[in-house]
């Protein structure tokens, strides 16, 4: 995946970003899947594992995202997709794909638990990496 700055995301990942839309209009987030037209690629997810095709559209946060932060985890046919949102725009798309083993309702709900947990104030974005790459390690 080439994650080219500036670039708007559905020129970038038309799929992906289609994808999105639906399932956000299917949560009844009207408003963030009409924003995604104008949404644009800052920065590749920093862990570069196989399977995370995920992306900042914001630059990324010094630490923890703090008030106004939210976690939209959509349901996709395949893998996971969550949003981070900030004061209503979305600010990273979290996309895991590539791995059959994401699909396993047992490994959905790990993940789910434990990026909550690491998306709460316990630890920064920063810190949390090196846990993250063990956790998918592990997953793998």
């Amino acid at each position: 995946m080439e994650i080219i700055p500036g670039r708007l995301a559905g020129e970038a990942f038309p799929e992906l970003m289609a994808e999105l839309a639906a399932l956000l209009r299917q949560e009844g987030e009207d408003a963030l899947a009409i924003s995604m037209g104008g949404l644009r690629v800052h920065s590749a997810c920093p862990c570069r594992d196989d399977f995370c095709k995920s992306f900042y559209t914001a630059v990324p946060p010094d630490g923890a995202y703090g008030d106004g932060h939210r976690n939209i985890m959509l349901e996709p046919v395949e893998g996971m997709l969550i949003l981070d949102v900030v004061d209503d725009e979305i600010v990273f798309v979290e996309s895991l794909r590539a791995s059959p083993h994401l699909n396993e309702p047992e490994t959905v709900g790990l993940y789910r638990t434990t990026s909550d947990l690491l998306k709460s104030d316990a630890l920064s974005p920063k810190a949390s990496l090196p846990l993250l790459a063990t956790i998918a390690e592990d997953l793998s």
